[in-house]
């Protein structure tokens, strides 16, 4: 398809932000907004004023002029959008997280098979300066294999920031609402994983809010270790992390900031000192829009396809279980765990 029009399910901050994107692609039209909330509607139709409104999604979704959606609802009302967006024929771009649970993920992923639709999720961090360059570089391989993953996400209360993200299940607790981020970047390095064992408390937030401190262990199958430190109760920020690999190490501090450095260092040899500022890159969530909208042209596979949204999701549930055990748990989780009930 040469024009590729798209709808917006849920107007929100982030729904905007995602078609504020895609709208300065070539050939590409946001035709219209499905939200529930009058000031989230309004805010879209502002921005852009030739697209249509609607109430609610199964409206947007009766259009026939609308190839693809964009989801960006809570994340408990993904997997019902995305499956009435494949039921309709739309291809689907889902934000991160991918759902509250697995089984959530396996469902969507099966309703864009059998429609026939993309599938891509937005694990957008894959494509920020400081990110996209540890990943490009510790794949390079003159690294060599790496060894250990510790990443560190560090601030204030979540629950702040009220409404469904305070809420566990609507939110699908911290892991998944702040930390998918984290989670698909340390598999993006480290692979597939092979158990997690996660040690958690709520100290700061309300109760409905779940845990906001984590440390969570994982164990990969290429016999690589990783550890997250995730809170929302810590006075001062940490947003660092640090690779060890075969031959040097790379570590990176302050990842969103244009004065945030990327660090790395060969046993033999001289290290290296990067600003994140002076990264040559374009916008990330405009990157991610053009690599959904080029898969749809070129009808190419998802650039993050369903089963990468699935193993995040999977990491978190994973985590949120042991959390409450207290022991390891193995992956892939046993069919039907939903830590979110």
């Amino acid at each position: 398809m040469d024009e590729v029009r798209i709808g917006v399910i849920g107007c929100g901050s982030m729904g905007r932000g995602l078609t504020r994107q895609a709208a300065t692609l070539e050939g590409v039209t946001i035709v219209a907004g499905a939200d529930p909330r009058d000031d989230s509607l309004n805010a879209f139709a502002a921005e852009h004023p030739s697209a249509a409104t609607h109430g609610d999604h199964r409206g947007l979704l009766e259009r026939q002029d609308m190839d693809a959606v964009i989801v960006a609802t809570a994340p408990h009302l993904h997997c019902a959008h995305a499956i009435d967006s494949a039921a309709a024929g739309k291809h689907i771009f889902c934000e991160k997280p991918m759902a509250t649970n697995v089984a959530d993920c396996e469902r969507m992923i099966q309703a864009a098979e059998n429609a026939k639709v993309t599938l891509m999720i937005g694990q957008v961090l894959r494509f920020y300066p400081c990110w996209a360059t540890v990943i490009k570089r510790v794949r390079a391989g003159d690294l060599g294999e790496p060894l250990a993953a510790q990443v560190t996400r560090i601030q204030g209360s979540l629950a702040k920031a009220g409404g469904w993200r305070a809420n566990f299940k609507t939110s699908g607790g911290m892991l998944l609402e702040i930390n998918a981020h984290e989670l698909d970047f340390m598999r993006c390095i480290c692979g597939e994983a092979q158990s997690v064992f996660a040690l958690a408390n709520t100290y700061c937030d309300p109760a409905e809010s779940g845990p906001d401190l984590y440390f969570v262990s994982i164990n990969y199958e290429s016999g690589t270790i990783g550890l997250l430190h995730s809170s929302q109760c810590s006075a001062i920020g940490d947003l660092s992390g640090k690779i060890q690999c075969r031959h040097g190490t790379i570590r990176y501090q302050d990842g969103f900031a244009a004065d945030g450095v990327i660090e790395v260092k060969q046993f033999n040899g001289d290290g290296e000192r990067l600003r994140i500022g002076d990264i040559e890159a374009g916008n990330p969530v405009r990157h991610e829009m053009r690599l959904f909208v080029e898969s749809l042209r070129a009808e190419a596979p998802s650039p993050i396809p369903g089963v990468d949204g699935k193993r995040v999701v999977e990491l978190g549930q994973a985590a949120y279980l042991s959390a409450q055990l207290g022991e390891p748990v193995a992956l892939p989780l046993t069919e039907g765990v939903d830590i979110t009930d």
